[in-house]
């Protein structure tokens, strides 16, 4: 009864949540299915309103994959540009969380689209906000265009020293670096300041996870020097593997060479 469940969904999703109920009728009739989630993108209750781009998000945390839409990004794009201005943070937040998940296969075609909502006239808070909160793994995997969505344009960083202040660190405590930066544009800069940890995995290899650092604007020629701390927890979607890992900096997309440091028990 493929109407009437998909009405009765629209009516539980008031009281919990159908986002993951819904994928199977994407899967069984897609064409029909987005049709209804689109009028949800209308309806009056916030509640159904972010069933509609949650519901239809092609990478859903513990929800079953749509390969359609993760093929496809414009097939539910028209559903994010009616939300994208909601009043409901609630469901800004979904719209955030669902053009994130299309940037991690379709890249460019997301930074276009985030680029013309940058670029709109009299764009309000609430867009802001969405386009942040949308770019975030595009800036952590370094994409130049989508640093253009943070203001920064030809920037002329110059690292000058880079270094780790705590060669050992215990799991669960800070490991500490310093970075000399200068600029060297004619204009004051702004510089986004990540770092990359180079994880030791069971098999010896490193695999990369970028932690958030801070933003600074720099001056024209000015040298700055920055003391940062990153924390080394202990958290249920990693494992740590003790002894050599490696921290690089990167400057506004573009990495460092790593230097070593040892992680111990």
């Amino acid at each position: 009864h493929f109407d009437l469940s998909l009405n009765a969904l629209k009516e539980m999703t008031k009281v919990f949540t159908s986002e993951f109920a819904v994928r199977s009728f994407f899967l069984h009739n897609e064409k029909k299915t987005l049709k209804f989630m689109k009028e949800c993108s209308l309806d009056l209750d916030p509640h159904v309103r972010r069933w509609a781009s949650e519901g239809s998000r092609p990478l859903l945390p513990w929800g079953q994959k749509l390969q359609c839409f993760v093929e496809k990004p414009e097939a539910t794009w028209s559903i994010l540009e009616t939300l994208k201005n909601d009043p409901s943070e609630y469901v800004r937040k979904s719209v955030a969380n669902h053009v994130n998940d299309h940037s991690k296969n379709h890249p460019e075609y997301v930074i276009e689209k985030l680029l013309i909502w940058h670029h709109k006239k009299n764009k309000s808070n609430e867009l802001t906000w969405v386009i942040k909160h949308s770019r975030r793994s595009l800036i952590k995997k370094g994409f130049q265009k989508a640093f253009l969505l943070h203001g920064v344009e030809d920037a002329q960083i110059k690292v000058l020293d880079e270094k780790i202040l705590t060669k050992k660190v215990r799991l669960g405590e800070k490991l500490k670096v310093n970075v000399r930066l200068k600029n060297l544009s004619k204009k004051k800069t702004l510089v986004i300041i990540d770092h990359e940890l180079h994880l030791l995995k069971a098999n010896g290899l490193h695999s990369i996870k970028v932690f958030k650092g801070k933003k600074i604007n720099i001056g024209e020629g000015e040298v700055v020097t920055l003391e940062m701390l990153i924390p080394l927890k202990a958290v249920t979607t990693r494992v740590y593997y003790f002894g050599e890992q490696r921290w690089s900096i990167k400057i506004n997309g573009i990495s460092g060479k790593p230097i070593c440091f040892e992680l111990t028990c």
